[in-house]
């Protein structure tokens, strides 16, 4: 079952190192005394919209029309996971927000980025739907394609979430992170394809009320 531990997990060791299993530990758990600079940034964040969700299970009525929203948390340790939700959307088959969140980063290298997105019925009992989670250090941006994982942490063929990703200082000002450094190493290729024609689709549609260079990185963790 796809419990946050186990989301966690997946989303370190699933995409850090190539998916290979294996993940160096940040300078600081190796030497507390490292001259390591702590990056601290805003992301702000925008949920666009989400495509061919799955029905969750348990539904038995194939003619009940699922309601999703999306819940952002960003789990950093030593701190309160912070968490911001959508508002639920009717007919969820392709559903849209345009909502934005500002995500404040303490320490990057230690903090995951997770999106689950759930059904929502009249009596506002939750039913999960899908789910995907990735390290805060692979963001890159601009408007990324979110590809999201089932209960057994399988790729669901089509399904994600479009989000735009934009970087600033504390203070304020724009910042250049994205163009700092290297991006890691990824299983990019899980993700080139902009999770389908329908996906793509959708994502030339935002194009075109959206400045963008790009819309992937070739290494960025999911593209993101």
């Amino acid at each position: 079952t796809m419990d946050t531990s186990v989301l966690l997990n997946e989303g370190l060791f699933r995409e850090e190192n190539g998916g290979f299993g294996y993940v160096l530990k940040p300078p600081l758990v190796m030497d507390a005394d490292a001259d390591v600079v702590l990056k601290e940034y805003v992301i702000n964040l925008t949920v666009l919209s989400a495509h061919f969700l799955p029905r969750p299970e348990g539904m038995d009525d194939q003619g009940t029309v699922t309601n999703p929203l999306v819940a952002v948390t960003l789990h950093t340790p030593e701190f309160e996971p912070w968490q911001q939700e959508t508002t639920v959307r009717e007919g969820g088959f392709t559903p849209e927000w345009n909502e934005s969140f500002e995500i404040e980063v303490i320490r990057e290298d230690f903090s995951i980025l997770t999106f689950e997105v759930f059904h929502q019925d009249s009596a506002k009992s939750r039913y999960f739907m899908a789910a995907a989670a990735f390290p805060v250090s692979g963001l890159r941006e601009g408007v990324r394609w979110v590809p999201l994982w089932d209960r057994t942490r399988r790729e669901v063929p089509n399904c994600g979430i479009l989000v735009r990703v934009e970087f600033r200082r504390m203070g304020g000002d724009v910042s250049p992170r994205s163009r700092v450094g290297s991006a890691p190493t990824s299983r990019s290729s899980q993700v080139t394809d902009c999770g389908g024609a329908a996906a793509g689709a959708a994502a030339q549609e935002v194009t075109s009320s959206t400045s963008t260079s790009s819309w992937f990185t070739p290494n960025g963790v999911m593209s993101i």
